[in-house]
């Protein structure tokens, strides 16, 4: 049974009935998303591989079908000085760009095109789509601003579209409460969390802007992408070895990364950063479009621990901790700390920095079908993004229909570790 999480606080019940397109303050983690993107842009795609006769209306039938499913698909982010950063509702449709699948065959190459294009978060809508169209399949690029999405958002939304372009209705959504208000309503204590988390406004939290003209987004860092496929057999043995070794998929790939990384960059440690859903512990079985997460980070130095199944338990224990309960409020708090409500911060503000290698972003495995009357998912990939470093690498995870799918972005003139890296799990899981 999922939790409603669709509750808004007294001031955000009042502010709806009073302006019909104000949706909900931001939370914490938006805030800090959406401070961070006028510096960095923070969005990310996702890959559907359909198979299917279907056209570019129908694609664009299905898209409306599923920015009018999600609240904040329609959203922007209102940035005023002296007021809380709010989600607003806009009437603009999602764009589409098509492009025949014989002149560009390589998703790839569109992703990479994507990752450092702007995309602002003060217009809307915060998705933008590009199909690869041919007339019996399509392959469907999905960018997504993060202020209000997460990797799952992406996986949803692709389940959201095979069902509208199978000719099936799609539900409306409620709009669902930020994390940080999860957390408290769902998580705190009995009395220990306050009946309105959000302060009141202090001018000396108010910085003027610059100026009078919007500021242009930013362009991203630009990235090469790879991806790889570990089929359903090979996939099923590394699962099976993870069990019998007391950790998960997600810890022996990290121990994987870290020991290809040391082999091809030769570095002696690690720091991965991985972003950790909180949907399971809150009860949020909805296929909703929100960003529910917070983050967890794992230093691995393989010189220091060189058996393998060690490293990848030391990224469980880790993950473990910042899923419990107590790790999340842990979490949210602290975030609430750095970046209070009603205090606004110009572009020219800084949030706190984060050094990190990589970003490793695992899906688990999604478990949605995958083969629908007049459509099915032959590969989904995600999600893909570009590091906020400029030396840094990502890896995405995702598993739909046993298949594991990967893929690495890099800056340019950086190598790859993903091949030697799936080389080393599957030798160690084969051994293990």
């Amino acid at each position: 049974m999922s939790n409603d999480l669709s509750y808004a606080t007294h001031e955000q019940a009042k502010s709806r009935e009073q302006d019909g397109r104000y949706l909900r303050a931001l939370g914490a983690h938006e805030r800090l998303l959406h401070h961070i993107s006028s510096r960095v842009p923070r969005h990310f795609c996702v890959v559907a591989e359909i198979v299917g006769a279907k056209s570019p209306e129908d694609y664009r039938t299905a898209i409306d079908m599923v920015q009018r499913r999600h609240p904040l698909l329609s959203a922007f982010v209102e940035d005023v000085p002296g007021r809380e950063l709010r989600f607003r509702r806009s009437d603009r449709q999602i764009p589409i760009t098509f492009i025949p699948q014989a002149q560009e065959p390589n998703w790839r190459r569109i992703v990479e095109q994507e990752l450092p294009t702007p995309f602002s978060d003060s217009e809307a809508p915060l998705m933008r789509v590009t199909v690869l169209h041919a007339a019996a399949q399509a392959t469907v690029i999905i960018t997504l601003h993060h202020v209000g999405s997460d990797g799952l958002s992406g996986a949803y939304i692709v389940q959201d579209l095979l069902e509208a372009l199978d000719g099936r209705a799609l539900s409306p959504l409620p709009l669902v409460a930020s994390v940080d208000e999860v957390a408290e309503k769902l998580l705190s204590l009995p009395g220990e969390a306050d009946e309105d988390e959000t302060p009141p406004l202090d001018a000396s939290d108010v910085s003027a802007p610059a100026s009078d003209e919007q500021t242009a987004p930013p362009r991203g860092l630009p990235g090469v992408v790879t991806a790889l496929t570990i089929g359903e057999a090979l996939a099923t043995v590394a699962r099976r070895a993870c069990r019998a070794n007391g950790t998960t998929l997600h810890g022996a790939v990290c121990a994987a990364m870290a020991l290809a990384a040391g082999e091809i960059e030769a570095k002696e440690g690690l720091l991965i950063m991985t972003p950790i859903s909180h949907r399971t512990v809150f009860g949020l079985d909805r296929r909703d479009c929100a960003l529910m997460i917070s983050v967890s980070s794992a230093h691995l130095m393989p010189g220091a621990t060189p058996e393998f199944w060690q490293l990848a338990r030391q990224v469980t224990d880790g993950l473990a901790q910042s899923r419990s309960p107590h790790g999340i409020l842990a979490a949210t708090r602290a975030m609430n700390a750095d970046f209070p409500g009603g205090a606004h911060r110009g572009p020219s503000v800084p949030g706190k920095g984060v050094s990190y290698d990589v970003v490793a972003s695992n899906l688990g495995s999604i478990a949605f079908p995958t083969s629908l009357n007049s459509v099915w998912l032959k590969a989904f990939w995600g999600p893909i993004i570009r590091g906020g470093a400029p030396d840094a690498r990502a890896i995405s995870l995702a598993s739909v229909g046993g298949q594991l799918r990967m893929t690495e972005t890099v800056p340019p003139g950086t190598p790859s570790i993903l091949d030697l890296m799936r080389r080393k799990l599957v030798h160690e899981c084969a051994e293990g």
